[in-house]
């Protein structure tokens, strides 16, 4: 599959539509946090469901990043052309739950980029978090474990 492919899936991804590099963090996110707070639609959990991904009260991160790569992989086999914009759209609602976007040229890229997994950036050019020494659920980026802090 050539990179040029993933460049244009990544394009039709984009969730800010200014020069922004994508930040993907892997996290496991509470289904319904609260009884009058639900984070995940039914909708979004049978269409995760359907990629024997197991779902107890968390929706993983990992697993949405799986499903993303299974359906690039798939885009060359695809049946129905329909169906699988459908679940490209499914899945960019879902991974917008685990993505934040930062400016192309902020000084904070290269200093993330030593907490993330190189490959999918270069490969797929979203900043894949692998070390949560810089990130929480409850405070977001920890901008305090980074050299360069004048983060807004």
């Amino acid at each position: 599959i050539k990179k040029s492919y993933f460049n244009k899936i990544n394009c039709d991804f984009k969730f800010i539509s200014q020069k922004t590099i994508p930040v993907f963090v892997p996290l496991k996110i509470k289904i319904q946090p609260f009884n009058d707070l639900r984070h995940f639609t039914d909708f979004e959990l049978d269409f995760i469901k359907r990629f024997n991904k197991h779902i107890d009260d968390y929706v993983d991160g990992k697993d949405i990043w799986d499903i993303f790569e299974q359906l690039l992989l798939a885009s060359k086999n695809i049946n129905n052309f329909f169906d699988y914009n459908i679940d490209l759209k499914t899945l960019q609602g879902l991974m917008a739950k685990f993505t934040f976007s930062i400016f192309k040229y902020s000084k904070l890229i290269n200093e993330l980029k030593v907490f993330c997994d190189i490959d999918k950036f270069i490969n797929y050019g979203f900043l894949y978090i692998v070390n949560f020494d810089i990130y929480s659920y409850e405070f977001g980026l920890i901008v305090d474990n980074l050299s360069y802090s004048n983060f807004i």
